[in-house]
């Protein structure tokens, strides 16, 4: 990857207030006959405002610390400051690091700081937000899925992330954190969720049936799991075989869960006669009756549109390892089959830019927009163009952005998909807006070498929250997408914190995305932390923005 640095040349950068200036502290002399004891002095620019805490609590004191810059040392020609503030109060407002007590509300508030020197004058303004995180889940935290009713189900890892995960239940007011699914047999993997979380499905080892590989549907609301599938023959990592089961999917609206796997009564490897062929299969949850839907070629990684109009998958149809999205009409939850004239739909020609050269082909990352009346589906495809696809047929719409893709998100309306990317020529991160249409504009570009990850949406689609990570360190920004506090740049949120054991906990098994209440009017954030040796998650209430 090409790094840049930046070629200051004769250029010297100096904080003012930390280093002295020929023997001189700053703001101690009222005289103003410059010195006559080195070259004629330059303009200074005020390049940042550093703070510390970076994000502090309702009625902290915060040291704030102007950084100044000078194409020369300047000698003998002094500094004068000037500081102000939209809310709190100011210590001192005329030295080069002041300090600043916040308000006792939450909110974003902005701190400006003017040097001047016998030159020029320079300014420079930072927002600071002010609030409280609030322990959430201090242990084994895992992905969220808040609902409308003011509960929370979340995925919790075991010690041995390896064993699985397991349901918990959490109610937001009443802080009551119950397991839904009390069976310790019953902790998997790959867990796929409805949109209010009220159904899911995930893969799990049987341990009592001598290590068979099932597939499960969850009922959450009745605190029932039931086996929908189980593979013929014991689980073993060392043997290859053609027949495992993976990728559940569930319904946008809860009716039908859809997962891949081979024939059934299929005993033999590729190598002993067997037929490698894949098929997809479809459980309706209101009928408790499972359906194959493919017998043609290969497919995999299935999925339902949002609108549980089409069965969407991924095949290879010319046995040349040619991956295209696939998809077949469903009539409540029944598919018309892909051997039935005209109902198979190619939905992408591009040639085969949807898996890699291998059976199964490697899993491609996709999304469905939220809303039942927009079903276009973003899939990131091998050269790094994310696809907005539609399942009622055309050849899909790649998006073009600039570097490598490393997180996108529908918003709650359906109208937008927010995409974080990494230009490794500029050493650049950057978030995109892309349209319906494909069309992708460019609302922030990071600082230098800064990452920007897991991207999330406020209810109303008002804000975006995302991770940042700086030289190992993490934490989490803020951006007013819609200008509604005019705040022009992201707002930092939480201090920052190292990664320590955790990172490594649960994964591959979920993700550590932060979340929003789903209450109607909330502007409450659940994030992630992961600092200690459990993931845990806090709360923050952003209602001051």
């Amino acid at each position: 990857m090409k790094t840049t640095s930046r070629r200051w040349g004769t250029i010297i950068t100096f904080v003012v207030g930390v280093a002295a200036l020929a023997g001189f502290l700053v703001g101690c002399s009222d005289d103003d006959e410059r010195l006559d004891i080195g070259p004629e002095p330059s303009a200074i620019t005020v390049e940042q405002l550093i703070f510390n805490p970076k994000s502090p609590a309702p009625g902290d004191t915060m040291q704030a610390t102007a950084v100044v810059t000078a194409s020369t040392q300047n000698i003998g020609d002094f500094v004068s400051y000037s500081w102000s503030n939209s809310g709190g109060t100011l210590i001192e407002n005329n030295l080069s690091s002041v300090r600043w007590v916040a308000p006792t509300n939450s909110g974003v508030f902005t701190l400006t700081c003017t040097a001047s020197n016998s030159v020029n004058s320079s300014t420079e303004s930072e927002n600071v937000f002010v609030g409280s995180l609030l322990d959430l889940i201090t242990s084994r935290a895992g992905e969220m899925y808040p609902r409308t009713d003011n509960t929370m189900i979340y995925l919790s890892p075991p010690a041995d992330a390896d064993s699985g995960v397991i349901v918990r239940q959490l109610d937001l007011t009443t802080g009551e954190d119950v397991v839904v699914f009390p069976a310790e047999e019953k902790a998997g993997s790959q867990y796929s969720f409805d949109a209010e979380a009220q159904h899911a499905g995930h893969m799990l080892v049987e341990r009592a049936f001598q290590q068979k590989l099932t597939v499960v549907y969850d009922d959450i609301a009745g605190g029932i799991q039931t086996v929908i599938a189980r593979d013929p023959r014991p689980f073993s990592p060392e043997v290859t075989r053609p027949n495992e089961f993976s990728s559940p999917y569930v319904a946008h609206d809860g009716t039908g869960l859809t997962y891949q796997g081979s024939l059934l009564d299929q005993e033999a490897t590729p190598a002993q006669g067997g037929v490698d062929t894949f098929a997809v299969y479809i459980y309706d949850i209101v009928a408790s009756t499972t359906q194959r839907a493919t017998f043609v070629g290969d497919n995999f990684y299935p999925s339902f549109s949002s609108d549980a109009n089409y069965l969407v998958y991924i095949a290879n149809h010319e046995g040349t390892f040619e991956w295209e999205f696939y998809s077949l009409p469903l009539d409540n939850m029944v598919a018309k089959a892909d051997t039935s004239a005209g109902k198979l739909v190619k939905l992408t020609d591009s040639g085969g830019l949807f898996g890699s050269e291998s059976i199964p082909p490697e899993p491609v990352p996709f999304l469905w927009n939220p809303q039942p009346g927009t079903p276009v589906l973003a899939a990131l495809a091998t050269d790094d163009r994310i696809w907005l696809i539609n399942p009622a047929g055309g050849d899909g719409t790649p998006v073009d952005i600039p570097g490598r893709i490393v997180d996108g998100v529908w918003s709650n309306d359906g109208q937008t998909l927010a995409v974080s990317s990494f230009d490794g020529d500029a050493s650049r991160a950057s978030i995109h807006l892309v349209n319906l249409s494909g069309g992708a504009t460019l609302l922030y570009q990071a600082l230098e070498r800064d990452r920007i990850g897991l991207l999330t949406w406020s209810p109303e689609d008002t804000y975006l929250v995302y991770t940042v990570d700086r030289s190992g360190e993490i934490w989490y920004e803020l951006y007013d997408v819609e200008g509604s506090t005019g705040l022009t740049k992201p707002a930092r949120i939480t201090p920052a914190w190292v990664p320590g054991f955790a990172v490594d906990y649960g994964s591959p098994l979920m993700t550590l995305r932060s979340s929003w209440m789903r209450m109607p009017g909330s502007v409450t954030a659940y994030l992630f932390f992961l600092d200690q040796d459990t993931p845990r998650v806090m709360s923050l209430d952003l209602s001051g923005i």
